[in-house]
């Protein structure tokens, strides 16, 4: 499991390097912070806690996943702060949230073991012995829980780096405001994927897919390219957790692309944006419906072999193997 975790962190982290570096590298002027004209700005033998401010700005420019803070960041929708601004009170909250996921996503997963059809190690979210409507709505149902795992799997990580950059590096704590922006609240598809998903990434599927689609194709151009670049950064991040290239994932981001199109295609023919109950709908049928061809790889064939999260089923596991080793000594059926 670790190797495999190794490889994974690894091998997409060189994938977001690269990118940055890219980015680093073809601006004449260099990588600038908001407020900043040129990098005589910024004084070159300061020193900023225990770092001497170049490595300080290294290490922060490095893991501003969303530009906080620097040019390139700027016009990002972020979330409102929900936690105190205080740092000492920042860190206390910080951690308690970790351990508090932690055990949810726990929960949540040694949950997804006791269903028919799904074994640590593998298994399917469509169980072929239930009827059409019923086959669907438990694959749903798996969904929605794998997609819940998701969410606070990547606010747990995201909490733990903010304990290194407030903790470590002295930043304040109005830089790390929430990952999520309460996606459940979304009223389109846009909104989901530029406001209420994390936005991480965002900047490396701009370098990889977002810029060079604009320069071939404009606005629609970018648009695809980012989608594409996320399906397979996606995809490669499961094939080095251990699974086979599955181009359903790639397929499930080119849709959400089509689905933006057809909101910005409605939006001007009517003079009207997408949103109410109607434009929840319409984005859950892309995020919800057609996101289990993603979950179905994504769990099935990846997750499933890292096993991030695994003492509650453990204990779970323990339990049965104890009740089954009671029923064997005293001649009890199972």
């Amino acid at each position: 499991m670790i190797d495999i975790l190794l490889k994974l962190l690894i091998g997409l982290g060189a994938l977001t390097l690269t990118a940055y570096t890219l980015a680093w590298a073809i601006p004449p002027g260099g990588t600038l912070k908001v407020g900043e004209a040129s990098l005589e700005d910024r004084g070159s033998n300061e020193s900023k806690g225990f770092f001497p401010i170049w490595l300080f700005d290294a290490c922060a420019v490095g893991t501003a996943g969303r530009g906080i803070g620097w040019q390139f960041g700027q016009g990002l929708s972020l979330p409102d702060l929900r936690r105190p601004t205080e740092r000492t009170a920042y860190l206390k909250a910080t951690i308690q949230s970790i351990i508090r996921t932690y055990i949810y996503v726990d929960v949540v997963d040694s949950f997804l073991e006791t269903l028919p059809g799904v074994t640590p190690t593998g298994g399917t979210l469509f169980l072929q012995n239930l009827p059409l409507g019923q086959r669907y709505a438990v694959s749903t149902a798996l969904h929605l829980a794998i997609g819940l795992c998701v969410i606070l799997g990547i606010e747990m990580w995201y909490d733990i780096a903010s304990l290194v950059g407030v903790g470590l590096l002295n930043q304040p704590p109005s830089t790390w405001p929430p990952c999520h922006d309460r996606p459940w609240r979304t009223r389109s598809l846009h909104e989901f994927w530029s406001r209420r998903w994390h936005q991480i990434l965002r900047h490396t599927f701009m370098i990889y897919g977002g810029y060079p689609g604009e320069w071939l194709a404009g606005g629609v151009g970018r648009l695809f390219g980012v989608f594409l670049a996320s399906g397979i950064y996606h995809e490669v991040g499961f094939y080095l957790g251990g699974s086979s290239i599955d181009w359903k994932v790639i397929a499930f981001f080119v849709l959400q692309a089509v689905g933006i199109l057809a909101e910005k295609s409605y939006t001007a023919y009517t003079g009207r944006r997408v949103g109410g109950w109607l434009g929840f709908s319409w984005a859950a049928l892309f995020v919800v419906l057609l996101g289990q061809m993603c979950s179905e790889s994504f769990d099935i064939q990846c997750y499933r072999r890292l096993r991030l999260t695994s003492y509650f089923s453990q204990l779970v596991d323990g339990a049965g193997r104890g009740r089954e080793g009671d029923r064997t000594a005293s001649g009890q059926p199972y």
